[in-house]
């Protein structure tokens, strides 16, 4: 299956504003939060991160705890930990205004 997710970094940037900790807690693993601290576009890899935990959610066809997917990167690639099993094949880009990603579950 796959699955694709596009975010407004704008629409992510607002909730950050308005929520704070409280909302990147509620979706972000504690590794992630410490990977997102650490970027220069903190905002849209908050959102990158974010469009791939939906587009996993899309090509699993199903509605999954935020937390429970896990982004992770490894020489630039992102790939996902769910439920102790890694899916390789993500893909997430952001320009400007937008984040998107892709996600093929074979």
């Amino acid at each position: 299956m796959v699955g694709i997710d596009i975010v407004e970094v704008g629409r992510i940037k607002g909730i950050i504003s308005k929520k704070g900790a409280r909302f990147l807690y509620k979706i972000l693993s504690e590794e992630e939060i410490n990977y997102v601290s650490r970027k220069k576009r903190f905002v849209e890899s908050v959102s990158g991160i974010f469009a791939a935990k939906e587009a996993f959610m899309k090509a699993m066809e199903k509605r999954l705890p935020f937390k429970k997917i896990r982004v992770f990167h490894q020489n630039g690639k992102p790939y996902i930990i769910y439920e102790n099993k890694k899916y390789g094949d993500v893909s997430i880009s952001h320009e400007k205004n937008y984040a998107v990603s892709v996600v093929i579950i074979p």
